[in-house]
């Protein structure tokens, strides 16, 4: 079944933040790691934390000097801060910025003699981390029946903040109730719209589909509001909180169905329920439904990579000035597919977030998939050979380390200094991508080596470097939960998107420069700016959440080299 999913669903940025720094924690610490109380309000990801070695510790306790507390995104108060300091134990504060700069207010302003109103939830931990901050006095309101409470402090200054979590209608109301109170009062607006910006959305997408999932936590008043916004704008309304709920014949009844989530929901729990869904099998499929669901199954068997990496290698042949061979091109689509094959069959463990029926599939296909890899392993290599003994032997050199790498079987000396590099999967798969389909067709023709072979290696790196990188933007959550340090995750989501776009715009200007010097055939040249500029356009879905979830992004990652390779054989 075909499924839409909201863009705003799941995360929002302080909640995403703080299970970053806690996942890291984890990942590096060779000690006790703590957190301050739950995390965040999400039952399964306090139990993933659990499974990381990463347990909830009681905020009244005093952690021992040995430990690692990680502050949740509500934040704590001073007074507590202190104590965690005084106790000896290391701190990783991950607090949300938008609950810190309210912090900032307070203190601020208390500082002056100022009276600080709290507009919130009592005993919420937000809140009684803003009261710490309070150092001139301050008082909660819980709803508008609580302002007539307010004490009578005269003339003296005031500043009023919210709870950053509070529903923004309810706001207006209690704030012109406080300024009859205190005229003198300055109002801090200090609510997030994640809540809102969810439900605005919800309201959009409930008229135009039959059934709303809603995945979160029961005891979330957010999550069961959007059930209710999507209720009211005329859509069947569930509410879950992981894929085990579904039930099969009830949704069968809907033809379309949109998923969204609330800010406490993870990304790999939404992803599992998106992909339940999709891998429930539609009473009424129509030709659009029975083409997604073909190209899944090719994408997730790899089929679709094999015909992407032998396509790719007749535009890099081409672009390098060397003449078109089905040989080499089905060496690189073989040898590619066994690499990457093999890889998934003995390491899915990432896939099991990133992607659920991925992992599902490989579990349920292995031993005819390391059966296909294995034969396309030695006939890639059988071809290598009949290059050169160097080239075969630089090809089974490249298998063996991609296998002892996937089962983490590589040398102890290496652990720790080369496996650990930052970024290293994404330069060894762009190494392996472009030796298949680039330096190939060199060592089978090294006289025919010209300038435009250079550039030919340059554009295939890039354009797998491009690829890889994508593929690990939308991985990055479920990488992170098993470890990985992919390039997103050392170097940021924002930052990555950046150089993705960068390497494009240096692709495209080397295209231009190559045609206009005559490097390379200047009109194949020109005609190579198109698969760039469709990489560009990946990058753009991608970061406007149009692609994302599911298969859908690898899908459209591997016509990147199965649109330059058709473009070479039309001008072959």
């Amino acid at each position: 079944m075909r499924v839409k999913l909201a863009k705003t669903a799941g995360f929002c940025w302080g909640v995403e933040r703080a299970l970053d720094i806690a996942l890291d924690t984890a990942n590096d610490a060779s000690s006790e790691v703590l957190t301050h109380g739950p995390l965040i309000h999400n039952p399964q990801t306090v139990e993933l934390l659990e499974q990381k070695s990463v347990f909830v510790s009681d905020p009244q306790e005093t952690p021992s000097n040995t430990s690692l507390v990680v502050i949740r995104a509500h934040g704590i108060s001073p007074q507590v801060r202190d104590r965690l300091r005084g106790s000896g134990a290391g701190i990783r504060d991950a607090t949300c910025p938008l609950v810190a700069k309210v912090h900032g207010v307070i203190r601020k302003h208390s500082r002056m003699g100022a009276f600080t109103v709290i507009i919130g939830e009592e005993g919420h931990p937000e809140v009684d981390g803003h009261k710490g901050y309070a150092e001139a006095g301050s008082h909660l309101i819980t709803c508008m029946e609580d302002v007539p409470g307010l004490p009578d402090i005269g003339d003296r200054p005031v500043v009023v903040v919210a709870q950053t979590t509070i529903n923004m209608r309810e706001w207006k109301g209690v704030e012109e109730a406080i300024l009859r109170k205190y005229p003198q009062a300055q109002m801090f607006n200090t609510i997030c719209d994640a809540t809102e910006v969810r439900q605005e959305e919800v309201k959009k997408l409930a008229p135009d589909v039959d059934l709303m999932v809603v995945v979160g936590g029961r005891n979330s008043g957010n999550t069961n509001r959007l059930v209710e916004v999507a209720k009211e704008g005329g859509a069947d309304s569930i509410l879950i909180e992981t894929e085990d709920e579904i039930d099969e014949k009830f949704l069968q009844q809907y033809k379309n169905i949109a998923v969204t989530a609330g800010a406490s929901t993870p990304d790999w729990m939404i992803r599992r329920v998106v992909n339940r869904i999709e891998a429930i099998p539609d009473p009424n499929p129509n030709v659009a439904d029975k083409l997604f669901d073909i190209l899944k199954v090719l994408s997730r068997a790899n089929a679709l990579l094999f015909v992407s990496a032998l396509l790719g290698s007749i535009a890099m042949a081409k672009l390098g000035g060397f003449s078109l061979s089905m040989k080499l091109a089905l060496t690189a689509g073989l040898y590619l597919f066994a690499a990457h094959t093999i890889n998934r069959c003995v390491s899915y463990e990432a896939d099991r977030y990133n992607e659920p029926n991925r992992a599902l599939f490989y579990e349920k296909h292995k031993p005819i998939l390391l059966t296909l890899s294995g034969v396309a392993a030695l006939v890639s290599i059988a071809f290598g050979v009949s290059i050169s003994y160097l080239t075969g032997g630089i090809m089974v050199a490249g298998l063996v380390w991609a296998i002892f790498c996937s089962l983490k079987l590589e040398p102890r000396a290496l652990v720790g200094r080369v496996m650990n590099l930052p970024a290293l999967k994404i330069l060894v798969l762009a190494s392996g991508w472009t030796f298949s389909m680039a330096v190939l067709p060199a060592l089978a023709n090294s006289q025919a080596i010209s300038t435009g072979w250079v550039v030919s290696i340059f554009v295939a790196f890039g354009l797998i470097f491009f690829r890889t990188g994508l593929m690990e933007l939308r991985d990055i959550q479920g990488d992170r939960i098993v470890g990985k340090r992919t390039l997103p995750i050392v170097f940021g989501k924002a930052q990555t998107e950046a150089l993705m776009g960068a390497v494009c715009a240096a692709l495209a200007a080397a295209l231009v420069s190559a045609a206009i010097n005559g490097w390379v055939s200047p009109s194949f040249g020109y005609m190579m700016l198109v698969p760039v500029m469709y990489a560009g356009a990946c990058l753009y879905w991608y970061s406007r959440k149009i692609l994302g979830h599911s298969g859908l992004m690898e899908v459209a990652a591997d016509q990147i080299f199965i649109v330059a390779g058709i473009l070479a054989l039309l001008v072959t």
